[in-house]
């Protein structure tokens, strides 16, 4: 078992939750492709992958969000 928990702002369905963080994505962007914020469902995906389900989804102060995932069995064999 486990628990990985991460904060930050992320998008919700592929949208951003306001334009303040459009604009700061877009600023990112422009420094770097790869840069940028994620969505939360990809987000979930890659966990998924590695073993982990989203437990919660917690509102927080500047249009962030406190993402909580667990590992509920052993850690998944590496490859």
């Amino acid at each position: 078992g486990g628990k990985f928990l991460i904060y930050g702002p992320y998008k919700v369905d592929g949208k951003f939750t306001t334009e303040s963080n459009e604009k700061f994505n877009q600023f990112l962007k422009d420094r770097n492709a790869e840069w940028g914020y994620r969505d939360i469902a990809d987000v979930k995906k890659v966990a998924e992958k590695n073993g982990l389900s989203l437990k919660a989804v917690s509102d927080m102060p500047a249009n962030n969000f406190f993402l909580e995932f667990v590992r509920d069995g052993p850690s998944p064999a590496k490859s």
